[in-house]
């Protein structure tokens, strides 16, 4: 299966295996691109890692099971309540997960896509290479399909 890079192209290089070669620095430095959670689920079949940035209250309605898969789940906020301000400690806390390299394909989500995209854009800038936004989120929106409605979840 193919997966987009930023540009729209795709590789056909091991499903999740999008290639970050030929970018200029500032596509080197941004997200490698959206994906769906049909095609996250795809690149987590594969050993990938999703990184979940809900809160704790949104990871209360249901979480992604990915016990068909060969790939792992991380939930770490992106944003901490009550502010709802980014958790200034998100990169490091993620640095601390063992396992994680810099090549390691990580698909990012959140209730509906935006914080998602924040989070995976951040991390690409601190040089994670395969940073992917899941398009629609975990509950989705009435334009994209989210994982809950296509995909293995639990409470």
């Amino acid at each position: 299966m193919a997966l987009p890079d930023r540009s729209g192209a795709s590789s056909q290089e091991g499903g999740a295996n999008a290639c970050m070669t030929g970018k200029t620095p500032a596509q080197e430095s941004s997200h490698a691109g959206n994906v769906t959670p049909m095609e996250a689920f795809a690149g987590l079949a594969e050993g990938g890692v999703l990184v979940d940035v809900r809160t704790p209250p949104e990871w209360q309605q249901g979480v992604p099971d990915l016990a068909k898969t060969q790939g792992r789940l991380v939930m770490l906020s992106w944003k901490l309540l009550p502010e709802y301000m980014v958790n200034p400690d998100f990169a490091q806390q993620f640095a601390a997960e063992k396992g994680i390299g810099k090549d390691t394909p990580l698909y990012f989500m959140c209730k509906g896509g935006g914080r998602s995209l924040e989070a995976s854009t951040a991390m690409a800038k601190l040089g994670y290479r395969r940073c992917f936004n899941i398009l629609g989120g975990f509950e989705g929106r009435p334009d994209q399909p989210g994982w809950k409605t296509q995909l293995p979840w639990r409470l």
